[in-house]
């Protein structure tokens, strides 16, 4: 048999106290900065993200802003590795590819970058540098995590 309830009680100066479970009220009041505090601090170190980031990348995600387009990275990258940059592409919605062809939408080129960017030329592709990507998918942050 469960007690009966109690009755609320009134504190001056705090205003009613309702009677509830301890582990509704933590979830209630402290799990979402709980885990806010988990994510901040914890994730970076899994994937490489901030957590802006993260929830950067499910926003452009959620928009399908690189879903279907095919995407090629060369050339010396300077936020990002290239291969971190094809993850992040993937990430997306977007499919890297290793050769440009008509096939291609964009080319996302560094320093260095060759035969890769002469074909892009060659074909009208439309070329950006890593940091006109980045602002394309709406990422302008300089200290991004590598």
């Amino acid at each position: 048999q469960s007690p009966a309830p109690a009755q609320n009680a009134y504190i001056a100066g705090s205003g009613v106290v309702v009677e509830e479970k301890i582990t509704d009220t933590l979830e209630k009041n402290y799990m979402p900065y709980a885990m806010s505090v988990i994510v901040s601090r914890a994730l970076p170190e899994i994937d490489g993200f901030k957590p802006s980031h993260r929830k950067l990348l499910y926003t452009m995600y959620k928009l399908g802003l690189l879903t279907g387009k095919t995407i090629v990275v060369t050339g010396t990258m300077e936020r990002m590795g290239r291969s971190d940059i094809e993850a992040l592409i993937a990430k997306l919605g977007g499919k890297a590819a290793s050769s440009v062809s008509k096939k291609t939408d964009f080319v996302v080129a560094g320093p260095g970058a060759g035969s890769k960017l002469a074909k892009a030329n060659e074909l009208s592709i439309k070329v950006m540098s890593e940091n006109e990507f980045f602002d394309y998918i709406g990422d302008t942050d300089a200290d991004r995590q590598a």
